[in-house]
């Protein structure tokens, strides 16, 4: 098990805690009721995180839970500039 990492907008802050073997990433959006979007900057920052991790043996789970936003394109932003650094 691994303590969630989240980004709920107006929620308190979540710790940064590696706490298991692998790391667990809960995007929920950048408005209230799972809305919105994620700059390509945000998710630039993540993908540099995740390589790190990937790079210490921790397997990264990402899960974009902004489904009223654009979740899909997210995910797939994120893959994408996953790949071109790990390339």
């Amino acid at each position: 098990s691994a303590l969630v990492f989240h980004d709920l907008p107006n929620g308190p802050p979540s710790p940064e805690s590696i706490t298991g073997s692998f790391v667990y990433l809960r995007f929920h959006g950048t408005e209230k009721g799972y809305r919105g979007s994620y700059s390509e900057e945000y998710l630039k920052s993540y993908a540099q995180r995740i390589s790190a991790w990937n790079a210490t043996g921790l397997p990264v789970y990402a899960y974009f839970n902004n489904t009223l936003g654009e979740a899909a394109a997210n995910g797939s932003s994120l893959n994408r500039m996953l790949r071109l650094i790990n390339n």
